[in-house]
């Protein structure tokens, strides 16, 4: 398999920019992979905030033990963190993730079109 796919694959599919590590391009690869790392644990301080708070009002029996209930309890409480940076961590991993591949599938026919002239 050439390298560009390989790369542009392993980015799409394993992780966002882990493609840049199979073009030798470690310092996008760690930049792309502590920013979307960062994304993720905000989307998990707010998971785990909202689950104690909603885990609290049904033991203390304020909400039943429904999925509808819990559902609306997600949609209702105010969470850690602004829903507009939650909306910008999305879209920010979306926009490095798009980018990586096609980033990743360039270099790597770069290097492959460098190879052929050697």
């Amino acid at each position: 398999m050439k390298l560009s796919i390989k790369a542009a694959l392993f980015s799409a599919l394993v992780f966002p920019g882990s493609g840049y590590f199979l073009v030798q391009s470690k310092t996008k690869a760690w930049a792309c992979t502590l920013v979307v790392l960062s994304a993720l644990v905000i989307f998990m301080l707010e998971a785990a905030h909202k689950a104690e708070l909603i885990a609290q009002k049904i033991v203390n029996g304020h909400i039943s033990y429904d999925i509808s209930a819990v559902r609306e309890q997600i949609l209702l409480l105010p969470g850690r963190f602004d829903a507009n940076l939650i909306s910008y961590a999305s879209w920010l991993i979306v926009f490095i993730w798009l980018i990586s591949i096609v980033d990743s599938y360039r270099l790597g026919r770069v290097i492959e079109k460098a190879q052929l002239l050697r």
